[in-house]
This record gives structure tokens, C-alpha cells and sequence, in this order.
């Protein structure tokens, strides 16, 4: 393989496709826009590095890889039309798509709606159950082999691209361990890391279960705008794979729900651990009541909302009499006031006093916060409880003082005593000086 042949726009490869546009490269070749000569269509080829022909083994698996790929017949897989090799280039021939790949459409669109989401996911596994029912592993599936299209009318549809192709940069059991090295060494990494499985990013032998589980890392990037493991660093990332628990999703409304579990599932680190087939995923994805997120009730107030009180005219609560000993805890319970006050209106949130006796939960005077199920006690005339603080009625000066009713009765006592010792002082003097 002596003969070098210029790769460019214009030139025609094995006489029946003439490239008229490059429309993109990567890590395994260039791709034009081409038309096959002798049936007049636009079709797309994939024109491989020279370092795939560089050993002659990889001829014969270059050959065998498309024969296999050819032979894909699913409408979510790209159609290989011809394969073929010009001078010293190896080409594919495919059916040339309108529309952008999924890479494309995250970097611009963000994250997915999950009914979306699961809409592209499924059609991808549809295509790979074919390839793997018939011993194929794509091995390098990522966002940019997954093309989105619009097939009679309808919109996202998926293509997958690239069946075979990272499996020739693979090295050949079969060859030496130079040429293992002038396949390997020299060019980009046979798979991508933020996409690889754990046994991938070890370098163990792959079977269909490693595809699983980048499906796993594309749908968790679809609902959350980024895949799980990316450092800039590619060893970092492929070192996440193997022992870094996944994070929990970005979208908090999707997290704890049956989707979360289901890619949870699939990004196992043990394969056994996964989903066994492309089928057994896809029927998980059938679930009705998969992509039902229950929203907050309207009626119920947001936690950022209890134990606050919106507004900072309330006063601190007036201290019990001295003598009095106040025990328990100061959150026992929970007022959440939702209006401003009026300017005269005072509200003081207050907690119950513990004393050794023990108070009937009924004659508590905290306010509850929905309505009780229990029968409602009538209010009654009698003296209030000595357990009970109430509001004094005679304190103009400050309006949340507290006075105990044992101490408003020992007051009056005093009051009587010294009412009765001055009219016995008046009594007296009078019966002295009197007549």
C-alpha cells in the first residue's frame, strides 16, 4: 500500500461516488456529502484514518465489521448502501440525513423534557436489540451517534450511527503485540470516556450489557443537561466509572421518581447488575406511570414557609413571674402568620408552662394550625386554672405583662387586710378622742 490518495472534494471514490461537500471529522474519519454516480442519490461517506490501513490484518476486519453492519435492517439504525476500498482508503457508503445529531441539540437546548427524553432513548435500544441479537456491540455510543431526523412527519427520530467501527481500532487477538501497538497507540481512544462502561474504561472484553449502560449515561444527560462523569482529565472520568457512585439528578421534580431508578439501574457498576437486554430496558421505559412526577400540593405551604413569621414587629414574649419555673421546648408549637398585622395589633407566639401536675392536652391555648377532629370544648365562666397564664387586664402601662391568678388573689387578700386594719385604726381613735 504504496499509493497515497488525496482525500478532497471533488474526487470520485471506485468510480460511483463523488464527494461535493465535507460536512464533518472525528476520531475515526472525515464524512462527505456524495453522489452515487450511476443511481443519481445523495448519499454520506466515511472516508477512515489512514492508521486503519496501516497492518494488512486490518483489511479483513475492516471487511468484516461493514459486512456485519450492512446487514442491519432496523429503521432506527443509519442504512450502510457500500463499502469499499480506493488506493489506500477505506470507505463506507450510507444514507445521507437531514436534521443534527443529539450532541448537538443538548448543547443548545439543554435538558429534555423526560417524555422526550424516553421517546429517544427507546428508539435507540430498538436499534441496538437488533445489532446485539445478531452478536454486535456498538462500543462507542455517545450524542454524536445518535442523529436526529424527521421521517414522514414525524419529528425526532432516531438514526444510530457508527455500528463496527470503534471495533477496528480494537486490537485483533489474533496479531502481534506490535501491531496491537500501530493500532492502539496511535490515534484516539477506542471509545469515549465520558460514555464508557466501568469494564470499558478497564479494558475488559465488552458484551451487550456495556452498551446498555451508556444508554444509561445518554438518558441521564437527557433529563439533566450533563452526563454524570466528566472531568477534563480523561483518566478522572474513566476512573468515575469504575468507582464513583452516580450523583443524584440535577432536577430535584425528577429525583425518587420510577425514571431515576430506572437509569440508576442501568449505570451498575457490576453488568450483572444491569438490565440484561435492550428488551428487558425497553419494557421498563413502558411504564405508564414512569415519567409522572407528582408536583407539591398547592394547598400545602412550602417548608421554607414554617417557622417563620413575615414580619418583624413582633415582640419577644414577656417572661413568667419570678417563681415560676417555664420547662420544655420553646418549638413545641408552630405558628406561621401570613398577614401583616394592623398597626395597633399585637401578636405574641406563646408556649404552654410545665408544671408537675399534669394539664388535659384540651386546655392547651395553643392555637392548631388545621381543624381538630376532636369535640369541641364550650369555653366556661369559671376561675381560670393556676396552670394557665393569662393576660393582665390592669396593666396600662405594658400590654404583655403576665400575672399569675394566684398572685392577682393574694394581692386582693392584702387589699382586704389592710382595709379592715385601717377602719379598726379609725374605730379606735374615734372610741379615744370621742366623747
Amino acid at each position: 500500500m504504496n499509493n497515497r490518495a488525496t482525500t478532497g472534494v471533488g474526487m470520485t471514490l471506485g468510480g460511483r461516488y463523488k464527494l461535493t461537500d465535507k460536512i464533518g471529522e472525528g476520531g475515526f474519519g472525515k464524512i462527505f456529502r456524495a453522489r452515487q454516480i450511476n443511481v443519481d442519490r445523495e448519499v454520506a461517506v466515511k472516508i477512515l484514518p489512514s492508521r486503519f490501513n496501516s497492518e494488512q490484518n486490518v483489511v479483513e476486519r475492516f471487511r468484516r465489521e461493514a459486512r456485519l453492519a450492512s446487514r442491519l435492517k432496523h429503521p432506527n439504525t443509519i442504512t450502510i448502501h457500500d463499502y469499499g476500498q480506493h488506493e489506500d482508503l477505506f470507505y463506507i457508503v450510507m444514507e445521507f440525513l437531514y436534521g443534527e445529531d443529539l450532541a448537538d441539540r443538548l448543547s443548545h437546548g439543554g435538558p429534555m423534557a423526560p417524555e422526550q427524553a424516553v421517546k429517544i432513548l427507546s428508539q435507540t435500544l430498538r436499534s441496538l436489540k437488533e445489532a446485539h441479537d445478531m452478536g454486535i456491540v456498538h462500543r462507542d455510543l455517545k450524542p454524536e451517534n445518535i442523529f436526529l431526523t424527521t421521517m414522514s412527519d414525524e419529528l425526532d427520530f432516531v438514526k444510530v450511527l457508527d455500528f463496527g467501527i470503534a471495533k477496528l481500532a480494537e486490537p485483533d487477538p489474533r496479531s502481534s503485540l506490535q501491531e496491537e501497538r500501530s493500532l492502539t497507540m496511535d490515534g484516539s481512544t477506542v471509545g469515549t470516556p465520558a460514555y464508557m462502561s466501568p469494564e470499558q474504561a478497564a479494558g475488559e472484553e465488552l458484551a451487550a450489557t456495556s452498551d446498555l449502560y451508556t444508554a444509561g449515561i445518554i438518558l441521564y444527560e437527557m433529563l439533566n443537561g450533563r452526563p454524570p462523569f466528566f472531568h477534563e482529565r480523561p483518566i478522572r472520568t474513566m476512573r468515575a466509572h469504575l468507582f464513583d457512585p452516580v450523583p443524584p439528578f440535577a432536577r430535584k421534580g425528577l429525583r425518587g421518581s420510577p425514571l431515576e431508578a430506572i437509569v440508576l439501574k442501568a449505570l451498575e457498576k457490576e453488568p450483572e447488575q444491569r438490565f440484561q437486554s435492550a428488551r428487558e430496558f425497553l419494557d421498563a421505559l413502558k411504564n405508564p406511570d414512569l415519567i409522572v412526577v407528582p408536583d407539591p400540593s398547592p394547598t400545602s405551604a412550602p417548608a421554607a414557609v414554617i417557622d417563620q413569621v413575615p414580619f418583624t414587629s413582633v415582640p419577644e414574649p414577656t417572661p413568667p413571674p419570678e417563681g415560676f419555673s417555664l420547662q420544655g421546648s420553646v418549638t413545641s408549637s408552630i405558628i406561621t402568620v401570613l398577614e401583616e398585622p394592623e398597626p395597633d395589633e399585637v401578636i405574641v407566639l406563646t408556649e404552654r408552662k410545665s408544671t408537675p401536675e399534669e394539664v388535659p392536652a384540651t386546655t392547651s391555648p395553643s392555637l392548631p394550625t388545621e381543624p381538630s377532629t376532636e369535640p369541641e370544648i364550650e369555653s366556661q365562666t369559671e376561675t381560670p386554672s393556676t396552670d394557665d397564664w393569662t393576660w393582665s387586664e390592669d396593666q396600662a402601662v405594658d400590654p404583655h405583662h403576665t400575672v399569675s391568678p394566684a398572685k392577682k388573689r393574694s394581692s386582693s387578700l392584702r387589699l382586704v387586710l389592710l382595709t379592715l386594719l385601717l377602719l379598726l385604726v379609725i374605730v379606735g381613735a374615734y372610741g379615744y378622742f370621742g366623747p
